[in-house]
């Protein structure tokens, strides 16, 4: 059973055809890899891409397999070796060549045969699949969509400016639109979905809802995968009115108590998901941390704490009505990553401090390598928090916080915090180990710096 997504780049098919392959229990096919490969292989070989002798030579030399999550170019992983602004710029006359792309569509229709596979591409519902079963085409705001491809490229370390991107994405528009074998046009049956202002979960979510009602009749979908069972927990509590009604007091209190007590300052608001899960992941400072993450937020957050905090019965009721898990140890350990991806299957959102522990002098310290296999589990986005002026109002060694009002002149004390724009758990995933740390940490740290001008301002 066939599903295929189309679309500009841009459009989020390619995020929307891995959730939505997930969901469904189908494997998920990335045809665009293909041919981002294939045009490695050219540039490597040196062979001129306008050459169609040289390209049917190529291709009757190449071995292309796509495991799960991986593009093997002879026996090569070059899953991140393809995602480049190069390979992007030198692709179009690659999916332009009648040779490729006979060779490319044959494979593809290889691949998925008498299997249940959800298919992105340009042309996957016009060429190779014509008969599926369910098509859609998704596409956005071409300034929005250079927008998130921009975010991606900065993302994975590319230094291109918004402006070049927006004029290779819409020259490329162009050049597949006009090509004449394949252009990217919808099907005539397709299902057309503007995704501008639409976040990841709705539109998987309308996806799902569309395949599993146009097909339930002629082919039962496997059904979808039951929910982990609620553990004893904060989480059954987060679903009841009462805890609503619990979440709303205790948050007045606690922002007017941060407001007038310390001068809180917020900015980055209008980046935290609404709803669905979402991993935040900021530095640690000190016992304010929590609180501060949950008034950014602005909306009921689960947080991981250690057990020997519960051990006061009265002091557990409070932690526990605040959502808190416990955990043997604090962090991001196997314990840790266990209870994160519960709660992420619920579509709660969890705040995580990947340091580890508070820090002893207010600077960052290097994040746990555990963070990565986190994220590499994790299919939920990741939003970086900066905090500031917790380590000066309640360091580690402190019993009690210094305030600083907010009609006072300013004070040390002064909290901060700053939410930065979400990051694809996907691309981090992908990279080395020891790079994505680096580049979370670097995330994390550019938005404790906007926090700490923030609070000085």
């Amino acid at each position: 059973m066939i599903v295929t997504i189309d679309g500009p780049a841009g459009a989020g098919k390619s995020s929307a055809a891995r959730a939505l392959a997930q969901r469904l229990g189908f494997a998920f096919l990335d045809t665009g890899a293909m041919y981002r490969a294939v045009t490695l292989a050219a540039l490597r070989g040196s062979c001129d891409r306008a050459d169609q002798t040289a390209l049917a030579q190529l291709m009757a030399g190449l071995r292309l397999d796509m495991p799960p999550g991986k593009v093997v170019l002879n026996g090569e992983d070059v899953t991140g070796l393809i995602r480049t602004p190069e390979i992007t710029a030198a692709s179009g006359a690659i999916a332009s060549s009648p040779v490729v792309r006979q060779q490319l569509v044959a494979w593809q229709r290889q691949i998925a045969a008498g299997g249940d596979f959800v298919c992105e591409g340009r042309d996957q519902g016009t060429i190779v699949f014509p008969d599926a079963l369910c098509k859609f085409f998704l596409f956005a705001d071409p300034t929005e969509r250079a927008r998130r491809r921009h975010r991606e490229l900065s993302a994975r370390g590319d230094t291109i400016s918004f402006d070049e991107v927006l004029k290779a994405q819409d020259e490329r528009d162009a050049r597949d639109a006009a090509r004449d074998i394949a252009p990217m046009i919808p099907a005539h049956d397709a299902i057309r979905f503007d995704t501008t202002s639409c976040t990841l979960e709705q539109v998987v979510e309308r996806m799902e809802q569309e395949v599993r009602t146009r097909i339930a009749a002629r082919h039962p979908l496997p059904p979808a995968p039951p929910p982990d069972k609620p553990p004893a927990n904060a989480l059954t509590w987060m679903e009841t009115s009462w805890f609503r009604l619990w979440h709303e007091t205790c948050y007045v209190a606690y922002f007017a108590t941060m407001t007038l007590g310390f001068s809180l300052r917020i900015q980055g608001q209008h980046n935290m998901p609404k709803h669905g899960p979402a991993l935040l992941i900021a530095n640690h400072q000190s016992f304010l941390d929590p609180i501060l993450c949950g008034l950014a937020a602005r909306r009921p957050m689960v947080y991981l704490a250690r057990k020997t905090l519960f051990k006061n019965r009265y002091a557990a009721a409070i932690i526990r009505s605040l959502n808190a898990v416990p955990i043997d140890q604090e962090g991001v350990g196997k314990e840790g990553i266990r209870t994160i991806l519960d709660q992420l299957k619920l579509g709660k959102a969890v705040v995580v401090y990947p340091e580890g522990e508070r820090t002893p002098h207010g600077k960052m310290q290097a994040l746990k390598p555990g963070i990565h296999l986190l994220i590499k589990r994790a299919q939920a986005p990741i939003v970086p928090v900066g905090i500031a002026g917790a380590f000066d109002a309640m360091p580690r060694w402190a019993w009690l916080p210094t305030p600083a009002p907010l009609f006072w002149p300013a004070a040390k004390g002064t909290l901060s915090i700053s939410l930065g724009q979400p990051l694809e758990a996907r691309l981090y995933a992908e990279m080395p180990r020891e790079r994505a740390l680096q580049e979370l940490f670097e995330k994390i740290n550019a938005e404790q710096q906007r926090a700490e001008q923030l609070r000085r301002r």
